[in-house]
């Protein structure tokens, strides 16, 4: 089995870049050489926190996913845990979905999951058997059918009525190699014509995010383009935007370069200052983020829509309380984004304050006081703004 890389690069707060965007829908124009600060409550309305039930058998040790569901929060310890837990909105733990195992009603290996709200059911994305299968379960955690295929898939979304679309990891399947391909809810392929990056087949590269849901389609993204894809409703992908990066394209500047591993490929690239692997993908009502890696920098754009403003930045100035949080979406719910408070960080970052002798805001000695190492991690919930 090849292993398996996650590039994640931590940021906290924001130096952002504040520019308008050039009229034309299908192309986003970023000039990396206008880069200034601006405050959370710029582009968000509120900010809060709920503390996860750190109760003896419940311990969530990375938050890769959250869903928001009949104000119950699904939250998905994919790396250490496995497991999906469900807690109500003041943090309390509910229940679990499904069982961990090799039953007929149990999945082995959960990649993903989705909430289907106009079901009312949840579906793992389960890759035990090396082929993907989707294990569909009640939202009060009882078995509901299991459905195979010999397709392989590490993330998917849903589009309504009754589509899926998954991302591979830039890894063939047995009749078709593509980055993104989509099926019918039997999992018959609908489309397979987003080609993916060899470079990226041979070390099996994972972006962080590549999918985000976007007014009733899907829009995706993969590492090695500058592209950012459209689902429609029939299941079709194709390209809605081309992101211009202004004299910073990596893939026109070293497109014929030969690289013997990703480390070597990343330097490369940091070392000239080119702008390369786009990820997070996040869309809202009328706009939305992804991230990608500038020279030695990590960089999140908001492509406000409404504003016809892009705002670049590489940490998030918290105006309204300056507690900090590290700036990767895990989740949204509508125009509210998921992000997390990983306990362990947050102390040492309280210990720094402490150390340099500077005050220490209220609300951050607040959650101080709530939070331990072996604390499950904080969820911080950002409305942003609808105007």
């Amino acid at each position: 089995m090849k292993k398996i890389y996650s590039i994640v690069i931590f940021s906290y707060f924001l130096i952002s870049c504040s520019t308008e965007t050039e009229s034309s829908t299908d192309r986003i124009i970023l000039d990396m050489k206008e880069i200034q600060s601006v405050a959370l409550s710029e582009i968000a309305n509120s900010i809060d926190y709920v503390f996860l039930d750190r109760v003896s058998d419940v311990f969530v040790g990375e938050v890769f996913k959250v869903e928001l569901f009949q104000d119950e929060y699904y939250v998905f310890d994919r790396r250490f845990s496995n497991e999906i837990f469900v807690f109500n909105e003041e943090g309390v733990f509910q229940r679990r979905i499904g069982t961990k195992g090799d039953g007929p009603e149990e999945y082995g290996e959960a990649n993903d999951f989705l909430v289907l709200e106009d079901r009312s059911q949840l579906v793992i994305l389960d890759n035990q058997e090396g082929y993907l299968s989707l294990i569909y379960y009640s939202i009060d955690g009882k078995f509901i059918k299991k459905i195979s295929a010999q397709l392989f898939a590490d993330l998917f979304e849903f589009i309504a009525p009754g589509l899926f679309v998954f991302y591979t990891s830039n890894q063939c399947n047995d009749e078709f190699c593509a980055a993104f391909f989509t099926t019918d809810l039997n999992l018959e392929i609908v489309d397979s014509s987003i080609p993916l990056v060899e470079f990226y087949e041979e070390f099996w590269i994972e972006p962080l995010r590549p999918m985000g849901q976007h007014n009733g389609s899907v829009l995706l993204t993969n590492y090695g383009t500058r592209f950012i894809y459209k689902t429609d409703n029939l299941g079709r992908l194709g390209i809605a935007y081309e992101v211009d990066f202004l004299g910073r394209n990596s893939n026109e500047i070293l497109e014929n370069a030969n690289y013997r591993s990703v480390d070597e490929l990343i330097k490369d690239y940091s070392n000239k200052n080119l702008a390369f692997h786009i990820e997070e993908l996040v869309a809202l009502d009328g706009g939305f983020f992804f991230s990608f890696q500038f020279g030695k920098k990590y960089v999140n754009a908001f492509i406000d829509q409404k504003k016809d403003k892009t705002y670049l930045f590489e940490r998030l100035e918290n105006d309204f309380d300056f507690v900090p949080f590290k700036f990767s979406v895990k989740g949204q719910s509508e125009n509210t984004i998921f992000m997390t408070i990983n306990p362990e960080e947050f102390e040492f970052f309280y210990a720094l304050l402490e150390k340099r002798g500077e005050e220490i805001p209220k609300r951050v000695i607040e959650i101080k006081n709530r939070l331990s190492l072996d604390s499950n991690p904080v969820i911080v919930k950002i409305e942003m703004s609808r105007e």
